[in-house]
């Protein structure tokens, strides 16, 4: 009768007698075995606890992205404004509304700035309730300090229902010349005041007794009236010179004056 040796199956340890069907071990080496089926056993469960992690963390930044799908937005009835000369504006208002991507009404606070630059915003309105839509008449200027700007930006900002803190939203409008409002000449009149100007137009000013005397040739400066020198070139011949101009005011150009004299 033969020997036998004591073995166990690598799989489930399991002790079958003295043999094991697909892996002999000797009975010398199954605490080494062991120990390194309790280590491949650890590893397993490392690498399952990392998967979950991952499987969390992707889980997570699903819902954020689906909660930022959600949030809501601006609409605004306009993306620029033009002025022109007369200061009218088109459109004369812009209309505000929020809504969710799948256009699900949202209510919230909206806040409408100004600004001359582009750079330097001011609040000029702020929902005094959570609303859903709004409409703003535009101002075609703006006064900072005592000095009137033209409107150059409106921004419109949404904010979270019940506070003005967590913002959703933010567009922007430009207000924009259009080409009406190029520089240009006025004509001849009696007043260094012709009425509507902007800046850089440029007028002939005569006496008030005497159509004939040439008081100065004025331009809008920033929209403020000033003189030049009358001894601008082609009106040496009118004979007639009029006090030397403000300091720091522009030189004597007068482009084309020559043939508006006539």
């Amino acid at each position: 009768m033969g020997t036998t040796k004591q073995t166990t199956h690598s799989g489930d340890f399991h002790v079958t007698g003295k043999i094991i069907a697909d892996r002999g071990i000797e009975s010398d080496d199954l605490s080494q075995f062991k120990k390194e089926m309790a280590t491949a056993a650890a590893a397993s469960t490392v690498k399952s606890v990392q998967t979950d992690a991952a499987i969390a963390a992707a889980a997570e930044a699903a819902e954020e992205a689906a909660a930022l799908a959600e949030l809501p937005v601006l609409t605004l009835s306009a993306s620029s404004v033009s002025r022109n000369r007369a200061r009218e504006l088109t459109p004369s208002t812009l209309t505000i509304s929020a809504a969710t991507p799948r256009g699900v009404a949202y209510t919230g606070i909206f806040t409408i700035e100004l600004s001359q630059d582009t750079l330097n915003y001011t609040t000029v309105y702020t929902s005094p309730e959570n609303e859903n839509t709004y409409t703003y008449t535009i101002p075609a200027t703006m006064e900072i300090e005592g000095t009137t700007y033209y409107v150059a930006s409106i921004r419109i900002s949404l904010y979270k229902a019940g506070d003005t803190t967590t913002l959703y939203d933010q567009e922007y409008v430009s207000v924009i010349k259009d080409t009406s409002v190029a520089a240009m000449y006025l004509g001849r009149t009696f007043e260094a005041h012709p009425g509507e100007y902007v800046d850089g137009d440029s007028w002939l000013v005569y006496g008030d007794d005497d159509a004939t005397v040439l008081r100065g040739v004025y331009y809008s400066n920033d929209g403020t009236p000033t003189s030049r020198p009358a001894r601008a070139r082609g009106l040496k011949h009118l004979g007639h010179h009029s006090s030397l101009a403000p300091s720091g005011s522009r030189p004597a150009r007068a482009r084309g004056l020559k043939h508006l004299i006539h």
